[in-house]
Order: structure tokens, then C-alpha cells, then sequence
């Protein structure tokens, strides 16, 4: 009698255990977002690599750093294949992530991408006082190597063709500068 009531007991205590991670699973695909505002979406695809990405997308972090009510930033990864790190790379911001050092990473990385090479990743987890072995053991085990590839798809379903790319609102808007990004992320009184 005891195995009878056992085994279903046991058999749902591993179906909750599997479907509990397939919906955890589906957080770990989701862009970083940073902001507030869920009225004003503001997404931004970016290659680690790419010289317009290290020039722009730390201007828009420091927007919605400084106005967190004007909109949500979600940054998607959309390394580009003539980039040899930048796979890689992406993959190391999202480990940064894990330990809530994202944005400081991703800036450090854009500042650093002249003279970026696979050792510089851990060098500079080092900098942010990164728990390096984590790291490693993160960008090693390929951790976010599919969350990486999602979003390279969602880029190319959306026939994005370059970085970096912005959209508004489900709008892709070509980029001018700063000051007239601002301007259409603040609501006319």
C-alpha cells in the first residue's frame, strides 16, 4: 500500500519539480530591462563588437538610468557573425547578470571592445569585484549560449540587419541622437 500511494505522490513532486524549471526557463530567455515605464517600450538589439553599439547604447542606459519613468529599456544580444568575440562576449554579460553586475559589464565591455579578447572577460569581472571562478564556470558551461541564440533569432525574424537597432513601441526608429531620442520618449504636455 505504501509503494501505491508513494509512487503517485513521488510522481508529482517531479512533474511540479520540471514544471517549475521550464517556467524559470522562459525568465532566463527574456531580455534586461531597465526603467519603468510599461506604457513606453524601448528596445535596443547590440553587438559587444560593434563601434555605433559602444557609442549609443551607453547614451541610452544613462536616459533611462537618469528617467527610469520615461520607458523600459530591453536590450537583446544580436552579436554579429563578423565579430569573432562577440558571441562570447554576450554570453560573459549575461553571466556578469547572474551577478547582478549587467549594465557595469556591458558598459565595461563597450569601452574596452578595441582591444577586447576572450582573457579581458575575465579581467574585467575582476574589476567588478565579480566572483571570477562564477564567471568562468558560467561563459565556460555555455550557460546562456541559447538565451544568446534566441534573441539572434527574434533580430532576424524581425529582418534586422545591422546594429545597433531601435525600436519604439514595436516601431523601429532610425537613430539621430540622444537629445531627439528624449524628445519621443517625453510625453508632450
Amino acid at each position: 500500500m505504501f509503494k501505491r500511494l508513494f509512487f503517485p505522490f513521488s510522481f508529482f513532486l517531479l512533474l511540479g519539480l520540471i514544471l517549475s524549471s521550464c517556467s524559470r526557463g522562459s525568465d532566463l530567455m527574456d531580455p534586461q530591462s531597465l526603467g519603468n515605464n510599461s506604457e513606453v517600450i524601448l528596445e535596443i538589439f547590440s553587438d559587444p563588437e560593434c563601434s555605433f553599439c559602444a557609442e549609443i547604447v551607453p547614451q541610452v542606459i544613462d536616459l533611462i538610468e537618469q528617467h527610469p519613468d520615461l520607458a523600459t529599456l530591453y536590450y537583446y544580444h544580436y552579436p554579429l557573425s563578423q565579430h569573432q568575440l562577440a558571441f562570447l562576449a554576450s554570453q560573459s554579460i549575461e553571466c556578469a547578470g547572474e551577478q547582478k553586475q549587467f549594465w557595469p559589464y556591458l558598459d565595461l565591455i563597450y569601452n574596452n571592445q578595441a582591444a577586447l579578447t576572450e582573457d579581458d572577460f575575465y579581467k574585467m569581472s575582476d574589476s567588478l569585484n565579480l566572483n571570477t571562478e562564477e564567471m568562468r564556470q558560467c561563459v565556460d558551461d555555455g550557460i546562456f549560449r541559447e538565451k544568446v541564440a534566441e534573441q539572434i533569432r527574434e533580430a532576424q525574424n524581425r529582418k534586422i540587419s545591422g546594429t545597433p537597432t531601435v525600436f519604439l513601441n514595436g516601431d523601429l526608429i532610425e537613430w539621430v541622437n540622444i537629445t531627439e531620442l528624449e524628445a519621443l520618449l517625453t510625453p508632450s504636455s
